[in-house]
């Protein structure tokens, strides 16, 4: 009998975090969780040996030596799977032992995707300019949901450039019916058409999903390591030559799109990726709808230095300059605020909450299960 949920995580040279990870999900002890390693790491022996001298009921291991893509290494995992829920998480991220009892409201209430409100759990290795080491930040929940429309969240996603996420429904840091994903795959055997597998697969399951909700409660706890995103994390708000990215599949160059600066960027690499989706899905009409302009607009923000490559590809410079515009006042402003809300001991942006000195990702499982020792989706 296929187990209720699947947790798969694609890895590579990152077993130091993995084992935390194992440990957590097997401490749930649930028989209706299988937890999916995907590893293409370049010398698996030294995990062999771990997972020989233990026995682990939740673990299924599949290793592959030939260098795959992100997208790559993340179709595998959820391919090896079998669960009738499938959870995408990171070697370093982690969830709550609530998370079962998630999905079975889920099933109980027909919802194909369910996304929730985030916790940020910081390892002690990690090195941030923004939140201590071995802290967890996450918002006051209830355990409450709402519903949204996957259409009016692509809409919104597209007036901002597709520089990030929104509300998409996504089995990356998201729970998503099997059955919903594998509409995804039998167009053309993948579930991430896109160079970044997270948003190509969001873009998806947006034209596939049909009840889909957002939980005011942190299931899933992102994990910050000094290793995050398997490089990626080296990269953030910088440039690289496309061919010079190793998770990229090795054709990126010569396939990204023309109206996107071609080089590799944070501002980039999630717009290519919707794109990508919206082809693969023979839904051409959708990519007139993305805003192009605000995305150079970002691209000229953070990329000062090479801002002409925004400029040449805008057909519209007086919205290309007012988002400009917009977004420096608005990122000068909000550091405004937070510098003022330091120096008055404040929290004038946001109501997050914080604790220190936890020394794992199981300790941040076990602070937040305190929080909310019984938990119970309200269906007010």
């Amino acid at each position: 009998m296929n187990p209720l949920l699947s947790i798969v995580v694609p890895t590579k040279n990152r077993y130091k975090y993995l084992k935390h990870l194992i440990v957590l999900i097997e401490d749930f002890n649930s028989n209706e969780i299988e937890l999916i390693i995907q590893d293409n790491s370049d010398d698996n022996s030294e995990f062999l040996e771990y997972l020989n001298a233990n026995e682990f009921k939740c673990v299924k291991y599949f290793y592959e030596n030939k260098k795959l893509s992100q997208a790559g290494n993340s179709d595998l995992a959820i391919y090896n799977s079998t669960g009738q829920y499938v959870c995408f998480i990171g070697d370093d991220d982690g969830v709550t032992k609530h998370i079962i009892e998630c999905v079975h409201w889920m099933k109980d209430n027909d919802v194909d995707a369910l996304s929730s409100s985030l916790a940020f759990y910081m390892w002690p290795d990690c090195i941030s300019t923004i939140d201590p080491t071995s802290s967890l930040t996450y918002k006051p929940f209830k355990g409450g949901f709402r519903l949204v429309k996957p259409q009016d969240a692509l809409k919104k996603v597209f007036n901002i450039g597709c520089i990030n996420m929104g509300e998409l429904p996504s089995v990356y840091q998201g729970i998503v019916k099997r059955t919903v994903l594998e509409k995804i795959y039998s167009i053309g055997s993948t579930y991430h058409p896109g160079p970044s597998p997270d948003m190509a697969c969001a873009v998806a399951l947006s034209f596939f999903v049909e009840k889909y909700v957002r939980l005011d409660f942190p299931v899933i706890i992102t994990g910050a390591s000094v290793h995050h995103g398997g490089g990626i994390d080296k990269l953030k708000n910088r440039i690289a030559n496309i061919e010079d990215v190793p998770f990229l599949p090795q054709n990126a160059k010569e396939k990204w799109e023309k109206n996107i600066p071609s080089v590799w960027t944070s501002a980039t690499v999630w717009p290519e990726s919707a794109i990508k989706s919206l082809r693969y899905l023979n839904k051409d009409e959708f990519i007139n709808k993305i805003n192009f302009e605000y995305m150079l607009a970002k691209f000229f923000v953070f990329h000062f230095e090479i801002k002409e490559k925004a400029i040449k590809l805008s057909t519209n410079k007086m919205k290309l300059y007012f988002y400009v515009l917009k977004i420096l006042f608005s990122r000068y402003f909000n550091a405004g605020i937070r510098i003022l809300s330091r120096k008055l001991h404040l929290r004038l942006l946001d109501s997050k909450k914080m604790t220190l000195n936890l020394s794992t990702i199981q300790d941040a499982n076990d602070y937040l299960c305190i929080q909310y020792p019984n938990f119970k989706i309200n269906n007010n």
